[in-house]
């Protein structure tokens, strides 16, 4: 048998099981055996009044387990003379919520159990229910079984009722037959549940940082890995590699298909801006296309065609951030160089020193022959540039995808592909990297709908 633990108080309505049925606790006495709460406060619809009134049956019950334990149970009996309606959830819903507050300021550093196993059905769900939405642990929610092979069935009102021989009579006094019966309602997880599917429902419109938030509410319920994953999706959307490698640091699991730094910075950004997409984010998602573009243009120059245009570059740092600005002097040093210049001079009339952009990657990747496919896919995103992104980067417009396709001609799904197709063609495997935010998303919704370990601690 359980010894004492301190920190408790019992709330208990009271059903025609209790205190004693078939020679065995009712769910009330059961609990404040296990429990030795402090304190037990009785609720009686009329018919238990009734019994109270007639043989103190409850009371007498209470002070005989406490004379047996050595424990001294304080009671307060809430006897509603007037409560015929027991079948209406609403009203003890309310009725227990104003109750339990009640209690917990008379017991603040107290952990209140709820006897979920007596009274009526409204009555039980009534308190799973404030359990559950409590979004703590301070309210427990203990269950009763009925003794195995010995179903305590609701006492008939014909019964007569000897409270000393029921006393007498109850085997679970016997250490020898006693068996704790009680346990941690399984719905105390319900709560769990909830936050789960709203972190599911959050990572669904991918708001890891949502959804992070929301678990850290419930992380007794979740695997480390599952935790681990949430912070490393809301670093990643972040692009915030770093901390996607520490959340990810005690774990086996790799969310980021691309190793190789430089790719793999453009491959996730490119990926973000998918996010963007999905979320309907239409501004973000248009205004962000600039810094891919030109990272993937020069990136085909690079790999493809050999051209590395940072060679002939100087940095220049200004207030905002640092530039790589192309310089017509590093440019005449090498036969390479002096070809680009030339292009350069031809297609601008006289080239003078400035930060690189993605039409001046266009136009080199024209010059030095990249295969047609691409240069059709680059000239319909640098158009989108273009015409879209700029406008909504320097005005006060309402992004949508009919502003988007009326601008450009291409819905944001299009822009979209045409970006991952010059991804592929730079090098970054658009197979690789394709649905990855999807793959990793289903992860960690598996994760959360595994099972959870319901033990409670400190009981």
């Amino acid at each position: 048998m359980s010894t004492a633990t301190e920190g408790f108080v019992l709330f208990s309505p009271i059903g025609t099981t209790d205190p004693i049925s078939g020679c065995r606790d009712g769910a009330m006495l059961h609990i404040a055996r296990i429990y030795r709460p402090r304190k037990i406060f009785l609720y009686f619809s009329n018919e238990m009044c009734a019994l109270h009134k007639k043989d103190n049956r409850y009371l007498f019950s209470i002070d005989k387990l406490g004379e047996k334990l050595a424990h001294h149970f304080e009671t307060e009996i809430d006897c509603r003379e007037n409560l015929t309606d027991v079948h209406l959830f609403d009203f003890f819903y309310n009725e227990f919520t104003a109750k339990l507050n009640n209690i917990a300021a008379q017991s603040p550093s107290y952990r209140i159990l709820l006897n979920v196993s007596s009274g009526t059905p409204a009555m039980k769900a009534a308190l799973q229910t404030i359990a559950a939405l409590s979004g703590g642990e301070r309210l427990l929610p203990i269950q009763v079984s009925t003794p195995e092979k010995k179903s305590n069935g609701p006492r008939g009102k014909s019964v007569s009722y000897d409270v000393q021989l029921e006393w007498e009579c109850n085997e679970d006094n016997e250490d020898s037959s006693f068996c704790d019966r009680s346990a941690v309602s399984t719905h105390l997880n319900l709560s769990a549940k909830i936050a789960k599917e709203a972190i599911i429902k959050q990572i669904d419109s991918y708001d890891y940082h949502a959804a992070l938030m929301t678990a850290g509410g419930i992380s007794s319920y979740l695997s480390q890995e599952a935790k681990a994953l949430l912070a490393a999706a809301a670093a990643r959307v972040q692009l915030d590699i770093s901390g996607v490698t520490k959340a990810l640091s005690q774990s086996c699991d790799k969310i980021i298909p691309i190793e190789d730094g430089s790719l793999r910075d453009m491959a996730e950004y490119l990926l973000v801006l998918e996010v963007k997409l999905r979320r309907t984010e239409y501004a973000d998602f248009i205004r962000g296309v600039t810094p891919l573009v030109a990272d993937i243009f020069e990136l085909y120059l690079s790999k493809k065609l050999k051209i590395n245009i940072k060679k002939y570059c100087y940095s220049s740092r200004n207030i905002n951030n640092s530039k790589y600005v192309l310089s017509r002097s590093l440019l005449e040093k090498d036969e390479n160089g002096r070809k680009i210049l030339e292009t350069l001079d031809s297609h601008y009339r006289g080239f003078k020193d400035c930060p690189y952009a993605s039409d001046h990657l266009l136009v080199l990747l024209k010059e030095f022959a990249a295969p047609q496919e691409v240069l059709n896919t680059a000239e319909k995103i640098r158009h989108i540039e273009s015409s879209c992104r700029n406008i909504a980067a320097h005005e006060i417009v309402s992004i949508s995808p009919g502003w988007i396709e009326g601008n450009c001609g291409h819905s944001p799904a299009v822009i979209l592909a045409l970006l991952f197709d010059m991804a592929d063609y730079s090098g970054i495997c658009k197979e690789k990297i394709i649905n990855s935010y999807t793959k990793m998303n289903e992860r960690i919704k598996n994760l959360l709908t595994a099972n959870i370990d319901s033990k409670t601690e400190g009981v």
